[in-house]
This record gives C-alpha cells, sequence and structure tokens, in this order.
C-alpha cells in the first residue's frame, strides 16, 4: 500500500517550530499503466516529501526569535512548502490517467488533495505575513492559531492521498523503487 504522509510531516513540524514560541485542476486523460501512472506519482511526491522533511528538521523554535524574525521564518518555511506543492501539482498534472477500474476518479482526487495542498499553503504563507509582531505574546498567540489551522487543514488531505483499495495499483506501487520510501 502506498501511503503518502508529506502534509503530516509539514503539519507537524510548524506545530513543532510554534510548540517553542494555479496549475492544472484535472489530470491529464492519457491512459498509462498502473506502474508508469504510480512511477509518476511517487516521482512527484517524493521529493516533497523529501523536501518537506528536510525543511521541517532545518527550522529554528521561534522561542529564541523576535516576533518580526520568527515571522519572517514562518513566511520563508511556508512559501518553501506552498513552491514544492506548485511542482508536484504540476508533475501530478502530466501523470496521466491509470488505466485500473475507477482510474480517472482516483488520478483527479490525487491531483485535487495537492492542489488544495498547494492552496492551503499559500493562504497559509500569507496569513503568517500579517502575524503580529508588537510583542512576544500577541505574535505568539497568533502563530499557534495558524499552527492549529494548518495542521488540521493538512490533515484533512492526507486522507487522499493513498492507493489503498485499489489492488492494481498497490501491487504496481510495491514493484516501484522510488515508492518504496512513502
Amino acid at each position: 500500500m502506498l501511503a503518502l504522509r508529506g502534509p503530516l510531516v509539514a503539519a507537524l513540524a510548524l506545530g513543532l517550530l510554534l510548540s517553542g514560541c494555479g496549475g492544472a485542476s484535472t489530470p491529464s486523460t492519457n491512459r498509462v499503466t498502473p506502474t508508469a501512472y504510480v512511477t509518476a506519482l511517487c516521482e512527484a511526491v517524493g521529493p516533497f516529501e523529501r523536501d518537506v522533511a528536510a525543511r521541517s528538521g532545518s527550522l529554528t523554535s521561534t522561542s529564541g526569535l523576535t516576533p518580526a524574525a520568527g515571522r519572517s521564518e514562518l513566511v520563508s518555511y511556508l512559501g518553501a512548502l506552498s513552491r514544492d506543492s506548485r511542482r508536484a501539482v504540476v508533475r501530478l498534472g502530466g501523470a496521466g490517467v491509470p488505466a485500473v477500474s475507477g482510474g480517472n476518479s482516483f488520478a483527479a482526487t490525487i491531483l485535487s488533495t495537492f492542489r488544495r495542498l498547494e492552496v492551503t499553503l499559500g493562504r497559509s504563507e500569507k496569513l503568517a505575513a500579517a502575524l503580529p509582531t508588537t510583542s512576544q505574546t500577541a505574535f505568539r498567540s497568533a502563530a499557534v492559531t495558524l499552527a492549529t489551522a494548518v495542521r488540521d487543514s493538512l490533515g484533512r488531505l492526507g486522507v487522499g492521498l493513498s492507493t489503498k483499495g485499489n489492488r492494481v495499483l498497490d501491487a504496481a506501487a510495491a514493484k516501484v523503487p522510488a515508492c518504496h520510501a512513502l
């Protein structure tokens, strides 16, 4: 089973950071083999997930930062994640449709999920840019509220990121090296 956890990693990292302180909207109509589809899927999502983990690992706690520096770091982090999700959307849009029962719906769901992720991260970046910097308390309160909203939104997105239930795609994903780490 292929289960993608990148959005959850992003949400957790954003939560950890704060605890101390458009493109294709439908998939290509090109029908492709299940193996070709899951390869394209994993090659689009894998780099996104790795980038999220790397960016999350490099975040510093906002507790030692001034509110302005904390806001700047959050804006930079969310902007990078937004750009990463955009690249995944573009790649997923060109992945085609798996030639399996329900393939159109499956590809549309995956692409739609990443589009929502892209929109969520873009909005979050704008909200982060508007965080107050008048005091540490005001910044921290608003940042925690933002982190909770992002985490909740991203948690809901994770539901659409799985091949679970499609045996043909699961079997294909099991044979594709790029899918093993997801």
